[in-house]
């Protein structure tokens, strides 16, 4: 993998930036062989303008021609200059698109009306075929002239990481907003940071140190930096879940902690119970859900479970994907469907047969005799106003209240 990381921030005290990689074998960081010397060069060749001269061309208008500054950066991104002019627009990448700014010191508005790399291509060449990244824009075209757009000015870290067959990576890194950090503020331009926000920022990262006591956790000691308990998952006015997925709750709800063994039991185990219990049937935009069985079955995706025997509809999306295993659906034909088609086919068969046995006399508007000629008891079913019910005997006759012996 080639790795490029560039960071720019606001706030004061921060002494390295490092690079995490997280992998369940080593991993080695080394500087890129093709992109040591110029870090900037990697990012360039990702996103497949590399070049020192980049034109851009907007529908239905002049081309212009950006320069690469030798010295002036737009946070953490490398910066190319309206004509090479640093009191003129600027070309930069903001982390995911390109954005066009009106000057340097402005990186906190933008032109809403650029479309990013479709538009942009090398000065004197079309735009490179090598691109790592292909930035494909859909954002409707608007006509007329530029419009600025004013962002919330935050910490800025740039980083880009794509596979680079033959190369190894390159060591940066990129500190991360700290969730909760209410009493850390943001330095915005024009105004100074709080005198103790170094010392907070290095508090936070003190605990970095402690880490790596495999063999104070190997004897079971308990983790002091990550208790088994709810200040891991988060704060008393937090809330937990994954918005992604359209389900949040207390993060008191998930305080729940066991070994790693015993919480891939208990995965295994739901997943056969899934397996076994659920059936679902997507149609249109909703998803049924059916629980087969007696007992509770929780799924991923839901906060609550599936009482015993429920049934109930959720959206279309919930069963899409691979969130539910092949055998719900097949669960809800074979368990399901052709259950209540065999049922209803022997209904209907029982019923055919009852009107070949029975023959009907009517008594007056509201009597009618039926008599049983067959051997065999039958059943017949009247759906008539008030649903009405006939069992008969071999070779029995009776009188039933039945206007016109109208047995629909």
């Amino acid at each position: 993998y080639l790795v490029y990381v560039s960071t720019a921030f606001d706030l004061p005290g921060i002494d390295e930036v490092v690079v995490n990689a997280y992998a369940p074998e080593a991993v080695t960081f080394s500087r890129s062989a093709a992109h040591g010397q110029n870090p900037d060069g990697a990012l360039r060749a990702m996103l497949g303008l590399d070049c020192d001269e980049i034109v851009w061309s907007p529908p239905g208008g002049a081309a212009q021609t950006f320069k690469i500054s030798a010295n002036k950066r737009m946070g953490a991104s490398p910066a190319w200059l309206d004509n090479g002019d640093e009191a003129g627009e600027v070309l930069w990448f903001d982390r995911k698109e390109w954005k066009l700014s009106p000057g340097l010191q402005r990186g906190s508005e933008y032109y809403s009306s650029f479309h990013g790399a479709q538009e942009l291509s090398c000065a004197g060449a079309a735009r490179s075929p090598s691109a790592l990244i292909d930035f494909a824009a859909s954002r409707a075209r608007r006509a007329g002239r530029l419009s600025l757009v004013r962002r919330a000015q935050r910490g800025r870290a740039l980083a880009r990481e794509t596979a680079f067959v033959g190369e190894e990576a390159f060591a940066g890194g990129e500190a991360a907003d700290v969730d909760g950090a209410g009493d850390i503020e943001r330095q915005t331009r024009g105004g100074d940071p709080p005198a103790d926000c170094p010392e907070k920022w290095r508090s936070r990262l003190g605990r970095l140190g402690n880490l790596g006591n495999r063999a104070e956790l190997g004897a079971g000691t308990a983790d002091p930096l990550f208790p088994p308990d709810r200040t891991s998952i988060g704060p008393d006015t937090a809330k937990c879940g994954d918005d992604a997925r359209g389900y949040t709750g207390k993060c008191e709800d998930y305080n729940h902690w066991a070994s790693l063994a015993q919480t891939m039991l208990t995965i295994d185990s739901q997943a056969q119970a899934i397996k076994e219990c659920v059936a679902a049937t997507p149609s249109g935009t909703e998803c049924t859900l059916k629980n087969l069985c007696s007992t509770e079955i929780h799924l991923p995706f839901l906060t609550d479970p599936l009482e015993g025997s429920f049934e109930g509809s959720v959206s279309a999306d919930t069963c899409a994907g691979n969130q539910l295993p092949p055998e719900a659906f097949d669960n809800w034909y074979n368990k399901v469907s052709m259950p209540r088609y065999r049922n209803e086919l022997e209904q209907w068969q029982e019923a055919a047969r009852a009107r070949e046995c029975i023959t009907m006399t009517p008594e007056g508007s509201e009597g009618c005799t039926m008599k049983n000629s067959c051997d065999d008891p039958v059943t017949l079913t009247c759906a008539s106003d008030s649903p009405l019910q006939l069992a008969l005997s071999p070779q029995e006759e009776g009188s039933f209240s039945l206007r016109n012996c109208e047995c629909p």
